[in-house]
């Protein structure tokens, strides 16, 4: 038996399941309504998850996103969503949603098959969630403005994986900007992360924020 309970054979290995590490990883981004994305090395702990935004002047929310055939968990607005699934198998998988976006890909590991908490809110919101190990998505729209990177909406944390931007859209024409960013978690302490917002507001300034537990 080892120091972390866990029953071991000869050489160290491991009898049962050992705790699994975030392994978090970015496949780029793609456009449109479907495509084949890059998901790495199949594993049993695999999670994909999605964010996309839709175009500055988009006035429908999208509705549906689907990984191989199969519905993802979704969470949007009209202009920024996030969609989630365990994919176990290939290396790629073909995805498709309703409204055109630039969807941007990202996977890590977790025996977890959803979030360990969640919220949505709109304009100045803060999110506090236990930051065990695993991975925080956060982010929003905002309201009217050309900046790029938009300067009416903020994101911001004390927790020490920082603010790592998926994307930092400025509106064109006086439509809508988004920032959307990820943080890796670790402490096992309560942890903030916030969108703070500026200027013009605009379609209720949602913003949305979800955390995952690798273990």
């Amino acid at each position: 038996m080892s120091m972390f309970g866990y029953n071991t054979l000869g050489f160290g290995s491991i009898a049962g399941t050992a705790p699994v590490t975030l392994n978090f990883a970015s496949h780029g981004s793609v456009s449109g309504t479907s495509a084949t994305i890059n998901i790495g090395t199949a594993r049993s702990t695999r999670m994909v998850h999605l964010v996309g935004l839709n175009p500055y002047n988009s006035s429908t929310d999208e509705s549906g996103v689907t990984i191989n055939g199969s519905s993802m968990v979704l969470s949007s607005n009209y202009t920024t969503w996030f969609a989630y699934l365990k994919v176990p198998t290939g290396t790629t998988a073909s995805v498709a949603w309703n409204v055109s976006a630039t969807v941007y890909v990202t996977t890590f590991d977790t025996v977890n098959s959803g979030t360990a908490d969640s919220g949505t809110g709109s304009v100045n919101k803060t999110y506090t969630f236990l930051a065990n190990e695993g991975i925080c998505y956060w982010g929003g729209t905002a309201g009217v403005g050309s900046a790029n990177p938009p300067t009416d909406i903020a994101l911001s944390t004390n927790n020490s994986g920082g603010v790592n931007y998926i994307f930092q859209e400025g509106a064109n024409g006086g439509g809508r900007t988004s920032e959307v960013a990820y943080s890796p978690t670790s402490s096992g302490a309560n942890q903030t992360f916030t969108c703070t917002y500026s200027g013009t507001l605009k379609g209720g300034s949602p913003n949305r924020a979800q955390i995952f537990y690798v273990n």
